[in-house]
């Protein structure tokens, strides 16, 4: 799966002022409402707090990857962001700095799964992490989670198409 076909400069996010976890989740909640008609900023913060009471969405290393699956999209929509300053982020006392949110049908579990694997894999790389939290604008970021999918799609990650 590649992760471009699901982000666009427009759900990149980069030095936004987010004191909390509450301000993440109501940009991101903006952030993906805009991107399908019917879809409220209000439905996708409740979607991604409900997931986070299961467990915290934090993945280690200044990465968080909150998610759900909810009945208010179609299609699986992803977000990048990286706030101007860490973002607390669960009573563990962990900041993210860069965050990948993700919110996909109800229905389309396997692909949601598949889709959250892969950028779960991507968070891994000590490399990637520094390269969007240096990158100058979103189409940069951009750039380089395309050329991640490049490497996967050559066989990089061990993985098939």
């Amino acid at each position: 799966m590649k992760l471009t076909t699901l982000l666009d400069e427009g759900s990149i996010l980069l030095d936004g002022n987010l004191p909390d976890k509450e301000a993440l989740f109501r940009v991101i909640g903006e952030t993906l409402s805009t991107k399908e008609a019917g879809m409220s900023a209000a439905a996708v913060v409740a979607s991604l707090a409900e997931r986070e009471v299961q467990g915290t969405t934090f993945l280690g290393r200044g990465v968080a990857v909150p998610h759900a699956l909810t009945s208010t999209c179609t299609e699986i929509r992803l977000a990048l962001i990286r706030p101007a300053r860490p973002v607390p982020y669960d009573v563990h006392g962990h900041q993210a700095r860069l965050i990948l949110a993700l919110l996909a049908p109800s229905e389309d579990r396997d692909r949601y799964v598949r889709v959250l694997a892969r950028i779960a894999r991507l968070c891994l790389s000590e490399d990637f992490v520094t390269s969007i939290l240096l990158a100058h604008d979103a189409a940069e970021v951009l750039a380089l989670v395309a050329r991640s999918d490049e490497q996967q799609a050559g066989g990089h990650s061990g993985g098939r198409r």
